[in-house]
């Protein structure tokens, strides 16, 4: 099991109760009229631009991330240089609520993500197979593109132990815990977590890397990498983390993605390349696009099930 890494995207976590990319979008979508601006006001123009952009990309009705795309966009090419190749036929109001609804979008994401955790509904417990595949020697690399919080807790919760790059007592980006000889899982969240916060003492991204709190106390609204913009950050923890993905791959005979879409280049890019030099891609709960992958296996089942029948184990010694 050491040459074997896992890739889990948001289809991993329905079976313990975490929306898809498609009811998160709608969610989102019905919150529109009551999220308020930086001044506390609600606003008609932001229902009308998730409208007016839908009317021309279908894409946003299903994927909130595409959304933040075309957010991103339309506040960019209204900025110099841009602005001076660039017209739009979408009302001067729109246009001007691109911007202001960029500062408040991750707010009602991360709302509806961390009511989910709270539910009775919320059971990630089938996540603890993932000790069914701790090698011999070294620890098992998971890296996750989610925010929640169900690869820890389920494992957290059965002994079992969860390093993610931050000291457990400080809350402080410690990446050399990777490097833990002793056996468990090392968890690398590509994208951020709903437990990751700025220091207590208010300094920003650029000066310090986030807090991570475990077991959070959903109080605080998290600095999560959400729209508009890229989730290839330049700076720590993303740049360790990334930089963790390349090289485990590069050494991986088996990549076990479950419930991945694959959509995100900077993840399928890498995970292709590593195809063509040999390593299997098993894609468990597999999206309905179709992959290049050179080596690649499909197992037909959600991911709980898929876990719990040792349907992945299978996979791998074949």
């Amino acid at each position: 099991m050491s040459a074997t890494v896992f890739l889990v995207g948001a289809g991993a976590s329905v079976d313990a109760g975490m929306p898809l990319v498609t009811q998160l979008t709608k969610e989102l979508r019905d919150r529109l009229p009551d999220i308020r601006d930086i001044n506390g006001h609600t606003r008609a123009e932001f229902p009308a631009l998730f409208n007016a952009i839908a009317s021309h990309d279908d894409e946003v009705i299903e994927n909130y991330e595409r959304f933040f795309e075309w957010l991103s966009f339309i506040r960019q090419a209204q900025m110099r240089p841009f602005n001076k190749l660039t017209c739009f036929t979408l009302p001067p109001q729109l246009l001007t609520a691109a911007g202001e609804l960029a500062f408040v979008i991750k707010k009602p994401v991360w709302e509806i993500l961390r009511s989910q955790h709270q539910l009775p509904t919320y059971q990630p417990g089938y996540f603890a197979r993932l000790r069914d595949f701790l090698p011999e020697h070294g620890r098992l690399k998971v890296f996750t593109t989610n925010y929640d919080l169900c690869v820890e807790d389920a494992c957290r919760n059965q002994g079992i132990d969860v390093v993610t790059g931050f000291h457990p007592s400080t809350g402080q980006w410690t990446p050399s815990l990777f490097r833990n000889p002793g056996p468990g899982i090392n968890l690398y969240k590509l994208h951020g977590s709903l437990n990751w916060n700025l220091g207590d003492d208010g300094v920003d991204w650029g000066n310090c890397p986030p807090v991570e709190r475990y077991p959070p106390k959903w109080d605080q609204e998290p600095d999560l990498i959400l729209g508009p913009g890229s989730k290839l950050q330049h700076d720590d923890p993303f740049v360790t983390l990334y930089a963790e993905l390349h090289r485990a791959i590069r050494r991986a005979k088996v990549c076990v993605a479950i419930g991945h879409s694959f959509r995100d280049l900077h993840i399928k890019e890498p995970i292709r390349g590593a195809s063509h030099r040999g390593m299997t891609v098993i894609d468990v709960n597999p999206s309905p696009c179709e992959w290049s992958f050179c080596h690649y296996t499909k197992i037909r089942m959600r991911a709980k099930e898929a876990l719990e029948s040792g349907k992945i184990l299978q996979a791998i010694q074949r």
